[in-house]
């Protein structure tokens, strides 16, 4: 039986059991059905990752998952949880799902209600006081990662209460932020700038590779135990190169694979958004394609005609064109670069191009982009201070000794300039009579009246064109 058919039977059952309630029991009951229909979620969970040991007077945002109607789909329940923890607790959340944890320990069942699904999870809120950390994961069996990549990192911490039992737990929510990360180079002792680690307002910790090579990861904070700033052991970690090549794409592509930059060229004041692409060499043999845009490193060549920022993930990079009919060249690279960088936490964009270090493992990329002329989308012409129509008569009362115009451009870019004088808007006189009805002057803009009949001057200008037409008397 499918899950959807199981989610059919199970609405079924309900409707029957509403039917036999009360008028304000039917109500709940409706409005419980509606809540979870509106989500299309079968069934609740807390997230894996969840912690279920927190230390006392911390502070613990709780999430609660669905399952899609497909069985295989999950989405985070925001809305209409009703949080609440078992009789006697001492600790507190609220309808956000922002636990507090008592100043002293207890253990507790905290439950999340999503209309009339409920689900449960044990809490021990725990006395002992961080010391330090000591892995980095739980398991303690290291991770594997190529150069560009990033591996989530779980650290652990030991931990000691007042009767001197040990803990050895993942490091919870009051600890994480506190820590600060030390990377050095294997072979020197050097500060490394082959890898980050980021702590995000989530808490969670990622291990960013920027370059192939030994590192030795230390965790340092301050001991709660003993008041004392600790730093850890080494944590020694390999980043593998494991890089076939890298490319750039347009970041509307899902085809990693075939993706490629299919507009070199952007408007002044467009924006066309790239992504780094890297090719990697799996264990099996075969290989895969990942967005590595957050760990690569950019640069733009004549960066004067150009602004370049990360989007706020740092998943693509947003290229405004500045000056028109100019030119940029955006490079790319991963690995160990020629350049000296002086803080890479909020990702490497530097004003020139990227070259690689002769001597380390490094990809190149590149993509030259043209800032091409704005386009226009409408005129706005006036003879002889008179709006005109594009290719509609204007019929003069008397007639004048010369033509005057004044043509404004509208552009794409939601801009407009007076053209009149500018040396790419060509007049041309289209001939409707013999004599003719009217010839230039000195002035490109200003036409002399010869004779009665009907003028036409064809502008031209970026390509877009428009004809004026006046009836003269």
């Amino acid at each position: 039986m499918t899950s959807k058919a199981m989610a059919n039977i199970l609405l079924a059952a309900l409707f029957i059991f509403i039917a036999a309630c009360s008028d304000a029991e039917n109500e709940t009951h409706l409005v419980e059905l509606h809540t979870v229909a509106s989500e299309d979620v079968i069934s609740i969970s807390f997230p894996e990752e969840t912690e279920t040991v927190v230390s006392i007077s911390s502070e613990v945002e709780y999430r609660l998952q669905g399952l899609k109607s497909n069985g295989v789909d999950t989405v985070t329940v925001d809305g209409d949880v009703e949080w609440s923890l078992s009789a006697g607790a001492v600790s507190s959340i609220n309808q956000q799902g922002l636990f507090t944890a008592a100043d002293t320990s207890e253990t507790l069942t905290l439950t999340a209600k999503f209309g009339f699904l409920s689900e449960s999870i044990d809490i021990r809120v725990s006395s002992a006081k961080f010391d330090q950390v000591v892995k980095l994961d739980e398991d303690d069996a290291g991770f594997s990662i190529n150069m560009c990549q990033y591996q989530t990192i779980k650290p652990v911490g030991r931990y000691e209460d007042e009767d001197g039992n040990e803990e050895i737990r993942l490091v919870d929510s009051k600890v994480i932020h506190q820590i600060e990360w030390l990377i050095t180079n294997e072979e020197d002792g050097s500060d490394s700038q082959r890898a980050i680690i980021e702590t995000t307002s989530q808490d969670e910790v990622f291990l960013h590779s920027l370059a192939s090579g030994n590192i030795v990861i230390n965790a340092k904070a301050l001991s709660h135990l003993t008041g004392l700033e600790v730093t850890s052991t080494d944590f020694d970690q390999t980043i593998d190169h494991g890089l076939n090549s890298i490319k750039l794409c347009d970041s509307t592509d899902t085809d990693l694979g075939n993706c490629v930059v299919d507009e070199s060229e952007i408007e002044k004041d467009q924006v066309i958004s790239l992504i780094a692409v890297g090719n990697y060499q799996a264990a099996d043999g075969s290989t895969y394609n990942e967005n590595i845009s957050r760990n690569s490193k950019w640069g733009i060549a004549d960066s004067i005609n150009a602004s370049s920022v990360f989007s706020d993930d740092r998943q693509q990079l947003d290229i405004t064109g500045d000056v028109e009919d100019s030119d940029i060249t955006v490079s790319l690279a991963c690995g160990g670069i020629e350049q000296t960088i002086d803080d890479i936490s909020q990702g490497v964009l530097l004003d020139t191009l990227v070259s690689c270090d002769i001597n380390s493992d490094c990809e190149l990329a590149s993509q030259e982009i043209h800032v091409s002329l704005l386009s226009v989308l409408s005129f706005d012409v006036r003879a002889n201070n008179v709006a005109v129509t594009d290719n509609t008569v204007l019929n003069l009362a008397s007639r004048p000794n010369t033509i005057t115009l004044d043509v404004t451009a509208n552009f794409s870019n939601d801009s407009s300039e007076n053209i009149t004088d500018d040396s790419d808007l060509d007049y041309f006189i289209i001939p409707t009579a013999v004599p003719e009805v009217i010839e230039e002057t000195v002035s490109t803009e200003v036409f002399t009246v010869l004779n009665t009949g009907t003028a036409k001057i064809r502008l031209e200008y970026r390509g877009e064109t428009f004809i004026v037409v006046i009836d003269i008397p």
